[in-house]
């Protein structure tokens, strides 16, 4: 089968690198399953394997369609590419704390909006966490871990996809015959029928509809691409720079930044690419694939989109390891002491800044 072409002109314009094998088959299989639940099939009650592929490219399409139509909001302004823009890691494009919608686009939501990218790896919630044996110490309990959003209130993407829909001050639908009223008013309901041709229920149909926002957002060119100059160098082809080889070095070593503990740099024991993150609450973010590498320099210019905390607050590099002092865990860099001296240097938050920059996506090889 031939890898499919990029979904949009959006892409930052440089060349994916493909995932490995491992998550690519994973996300297939899910596209798969996609099509196959919950939708019209054969007389006896089968899909071919054409059949499913079809249907899973067509709930893709729809998917990307839907994803930069605002014509789905009760306002008609508001899509869900405009928080989550592609140009911007898939977070919004402006530095507001939060974004304005509702049926008036005049109603703040109440957290930032998080990045969409790199969340197809992301467990289920769970309120104790227990890692396996070949990934870490599966005695120790690491607490709230997992799930969807900022809290890990939803495990899979259609339920994520549906949060925003219905949402008063989102895209503000009363329920989810209006999300579908406004889609087929849209010129989305031979799309609906093609994918589940029983789609004249309403809630047939919004089930569709979801299930396209979720088909769309495991698109791993668009989500998760894997092509920053660290998975690069990985995959050996290339090489990183002294100052940023030191900030690898101070970012892993449990007596410096001691970052890896929770954002772990190394790939996993099957072989996948790092996703920076343990998807636990203790630190509240997402993967540093979502909120690194943003900052072309130390200073408030984004290059890529503006890295929030939860309360919707500017973050910059500068901030995190001053910030970090006050955390409860009390491993290195934490639990010093008043007057102990840092334990990372100021050229060393230096060499890890510099480091943080080879995360982001869209690195080109130089010939």
């Amino acid at each position: 089968m031939k890898p499919s072409k990029p979904l949009h002109k959006s892409q930052i314009g440089t060349k994916r690198t493909a995932p490995y094998g491992r998550l690519r088959m994973h996300i297939l299989l899910l596209l798969l399953l996609f099509a196959m639940s919950s939708m019209s099939a054969n007389a006896d009650g089968a899909l071919t394997r054409a059949e499913a592929y079809t249907r899973a490219e067509a709930l893709q399409q729809l998917g990307l369609k839907l994803f930069f139509d605002p014509a789905l909001s009760a306002s008609g302004k508001l899509a869900r590419a405009t928080c989550h823009d592609p140009a911007h890691g898939f977070t919004p494009a402006n530095a507001a704390a939060v974004q304005l919608g509702g049926k008036d686009m005049q109603q703040p939501g109440l957290r930032a909006v998080p990045s969409l990218t790199y969340l197809q790896a992301s467990p289920p919630f769970t309120q104790h966490f227990f890692e396996s044996e070949d990934e870490g110490d599966s005695s120790v309990d690491n607490g709230p871990t997992g799930g969807l959003t900022w809290d890990g209130r939803v495990d899979r993407g259609r339920d994520q996809a549906r949060l925003p829909l219905l949402s008063p001050f989102e895209m503000a639908n009363e329920n989810a015959e209006a999300v579908v009223t406004r889609a087929r008013s849209a010129g989305y309901e031979d799309a609906i029928k093609a994918v589940d041709k029983e789609a004249d229920d309403p809630n047939r149909a919004f089930d569709v509809l979801l299930a396209a926002l979720e088909s769309f957002e495991q698109s791993w060119r668009d989500f998760y691409p894997y092509s920053s100059k660290y998975d690069a160098y990985l995959s050996g082809r290339t090489n990183l720079t002294e100052q940023e080889a030191r900030g690898l070095a101070a970012f892993d070593d449990p007596k410096k930044g001691n970052c890896a503990h929770c954002h772990m740099s190394a790939r996993g024991n099957d072989g996948t690419p790092p996703q920076f993150t343990d998807y636990g609450f203790v630190a509240v973010m997402h993967s540093l694939r979502d909120v690194v590498a943003f900052y072309a320099e130390r200073d408030t210019r984004p290059a890529k989109w503006f890295p929030r905390n939860a309360d919707g607050s500017l973050r910059k590099y500068d901030d995190l390891p001053h910030k970090y002092w006050k955390n409860v865990n009390v491993e290195p860099p934490f639990g010093g002491k008043p007057g102990d001296p840092p334990p990372l240097s100021e050229s060393e938050i230096d060499d890890i800044v510099v480091f943080l920059q080879t995360v982001t996506d869209g690195y080109r090889i130089k010939p």
